[in-house]
């Protein structure tokens, strides 16, 4: 069996164990003091194996698991925490004297609740009969007790290889097994995977949805940890699958930073820059473009940045969510206003509930239709351009999130009995009053200056064709909206290049052709719109033109 950084190839053959097994004449004597909890307990004991410490060989620690913990409880009516619970185990696996051809899977326990952690698992591994968990061989119940499992079991941290298809498969087989990710085990002797005690710490991708079908028919054996067999394996389920698929491809995502993929042109920039103003004080919610942040650097360098665009490692733009296409923001937490509806030019309309009452409302971008749309088709973006070195440095702008919230603020007061009338008026006259909402900025430069513009309008007209005046807002208890922008942000988004490579099996596997739209196309996706190559298209020109005196070697692609 070997282990790669990203396959994992399993030869031999894998039987069940009929042979080298372990023969011990032990004999038992229980002491009855009337108490039939302690004569229990000696009747369990006795079904394992009593292993001296000093029969214990030790041929190779797998790793350690703290498990301290806080113990919460309740005292005069409140939760408090008294000091945290002392224990460690550490996995090895063993031989056991006289028998120096078998392997088993030895767990010490050491610490101040070492006894309690071990009589915890021993209850739950002393009864185990299926055949897809830890088989329980024998006990030490010194100071530092230990659980003697048969066979050679490597835990999950020591083979996941943080692949696209591994992580695929062990979200699988963790719901299979009903276990937590660190929980599941390999038993080398048997061929199999199996769930035991908690292993050292391990996180897999993270799937909320997974096909039914392909859960009942899921094989333990380790041919699955083989790329090619649980391709083959998933594939069976066609459709079913796709969208699990793109989910934990999506996991997998990384940041990448402006500082790493021009380094030495930001420190030159860093040094020569010193006059410019300070972006990162008016601006917060752009710092995580760069690892670093510059304290300066001008608006017109990084304004040209799209949200709805895929840059190459130059950030030139290569791929562009298709106009005619829905847009990627969308409107969420929405309070105060009804009967969402798109209008025409790209606005959305909005009916007031009530006037006088609150009104919030934020523009979220769809980042879960835009990766989507994108990952199945980076394939065919890759062919077209003929690309096939730095897919890792392909990247997209995560823009933040943005807020219109109602604000109090006092409006100049009508004089005399004419304030009066008019107010009587409003109340009397029940028109409805519509909000339209401008498309929210696309571009960086459109972002920075989008709370003191233009959002919105206030209308009676459920086209827009009127405008209500500023002048008339009080008149009709119309909310003062504010913009906002939060700085929720992951700057420039990219993922590592081994996740290109296995979504293009995948569309193989699948039947599509990965230089087509096919695929994405079945998801539901609009085909993106490639962008031919044009000069000077790219970010580092851009800042070439802005500082003249920078040097072109500066230039790390």
């Amino acid at each position: 069996m070997s282990i790669h950084n990203s396959q994992f190839s399993v030869t031999g053959t894998f039987n069940n164990a009929n042979g080298d097994q372990v023969n011990y004449n032990h004999t038992t004597i229980t002491h009855i003091h009337g108490d039939d909890e302690k004569v229990t307990e000696c009747k369990i004991f006795s079904q394992f194996e009593n292993v001296k410490r000093g029969y214990v060989i030790g041929m190779k620690e797998l790793g350690s698991v703290d498990l301290s913990e806080w113990d919460w409880h309740w005292q005069n009516g409140e939760l408090v925490w008294r000091r945290p619970k002392s224990a460690r185990k550490t996995i090895s696996t063993i031989q056991v004297h006289p028998d120096q051809q078998s392997k088993f899977t030895a767990i010490a326990y050491e610490g101040e609740d070492a006894q309690e952690a071990w009589e915890k698992d021993f209850k739950q591994f002393s009864r185990a009969s299926r055949t897809g968990l830890f088989k329980l061989f024998g006990i030490n119940r010194s100071e530092i007790p230990m659980l003697i499992f048969h066979h050679e079991l490597i835990p999950v941290a020591h083979f996941y290889t943080k692949s696209l298809w591994m992580g695929l498969y062990m979200e699988y087989l963790r719901r299979n097994k009903r276990c937590k990710d660190e929980y599941l085990w390999m038993d080398t002797r048997r061929g199999i995977l199996c769930s035991g005690p908690a292993g050292p710490r391990v996180i897999f991708p993270g799937l909320p949805n997974k096909d039914e079908s392909a859960l009942r028919a899921l094989p333990s054996t380790l041919n699955m940890l083989e790329e090619g067999t649980c391709v083959a394996f998933f594939s069976k389920f066609g459709s079913n699958v796709d969208v699990g698929v793109l989910n934990c491809a999506w996991r997998f995502h990384e940041r990448t930073y402006l500082d790493d993929l021009f380094p030495k042109m930001m420190e030159d920039y860093q040094h020569k820059g010193n006059n410019h103003s300070q972006l990162m004080t008016n601006y917060p919610y752009l710092e995580h473009l760069w690892r670093n942040p510059l304290h300066h650097l001008t608006i017109d360098i990084i304004g040209g940045l799209r949200f709805d665009t895929i840059y190459s490692p130059l950030l030139e733009p290569i791929a562009r969510w298709p106009p005619e296409a829905p847009g990627p923001w969308r409107w969420s937490d929405v309070c105060g206003l009804m009967e969402k509806t798109r209008a025409d030019g790209g606005l959305t309309r909005f009916k007031l509930v009530s006037q006088g009452g609150e009104v919030h409302l934020e523009a979220i971008f769809d980042w879960e239709r835009f990766w989507r749309g994108w990952l199945p088709q980076a394939s065919r973006v890759f062919d077209y351009l003929e690309t096939t070195v730095h897919r890792e440095s392909f990247s997209m702008v995560d823009p933040p999130w943005l807020r219109l919230q109602s604000t109090r603020r006092e409006y100049e007061a009508y004089d005399g009995l004419s304030g009066f009338f008019d107010l009587c008026d409003a109340i009397e006259e029940t028109r409805p009053i519509y909000l339209f909402l401008y498309p929210p900025p696309m571009v960086i430069s459109e972002l920075t200056s989008w709370p003191g513009g233009h959002a919105h309008f206030w209308s009676f007209d459920e086209d827009g064709q009127s405008r209500i005046p500023e002048k008339e807002w009080e008149r009709w208890d119309i909310p003062i909206l504010t913009p906002s922008i939060l700085a929720y942000s992951d700057g420039l988004v990219s993922w590592p290049s081994h996740i290109y490579t296995a979504l293009r099996k995948w569309q193989i596997a699948r039947g599509f052709d990965p230089s087509a739209a096919g695929w994405a196309q079945e998801c539901g996706y609009p085909e993106l719109e490639i962008i031919r190559k044009q000069p000077e298209s790219s970010w580092w020109s851009r800042l070439w033109s802005a500082v003249p005196d920078l040097d072109i070697s500066a230039c790390a692609c």
